[in-house]
């Protein structure tokens, strides 16, 4: 057993959890620029 495949895979996981945030920030401000432009 290696030390370092654990490290590597949680700093994958951490990639894919900072990735996934941004993901969800682009789409919450994507949605509030939708709506100003589109009220209503």
């Amino acid at each position: 057993m290696r030390p370092i495949e654990p490290a590597v895979a949680h700093n994958r996981m951490r990639r894919l959890a900072t990735a996934l945030l941004m993901v969800m920030l682009a789409v919450l401000v994507l949605t509030n620029v939708f709506i100003s432009v589109h009220p209503s």
